[in-house]
């Protein structure tokens, strides 16, 4: 069996977590890590590098998405 390091597969405990690496984002919300990628590439996606770590801020991440929404 594979495990995936620092990655929680319980949607629950995603939810509750301050900060999301690259596959838990794609676990959570779909977001392919290739598609990732290329939004960090463009400036599309907020995010931060911490270390060589790739992190996304549930709360800045969520705001990011609402502010697509067309209401």
């Amino acid at each position: 069996m594979t495990t995936i390091p620092n990655t929680s597969t319980n949607i629950q405990d995603l939810q509750a977590k301050e900060f999301l690496s690259p596959k838990e984002v794609e676990l959570l919300y779909g977001f392919k890590e290739n598609t990732q990628a290329k939004w960090r590439m463009q400036g599309l996606i907020p995010y931060r590098k911490i270390g060589k770590f790739i992190r996304y801020h549930h709360q800045e991440l969520k705001e990011w998405m609402n502010k697509g929404r067309i209401a």
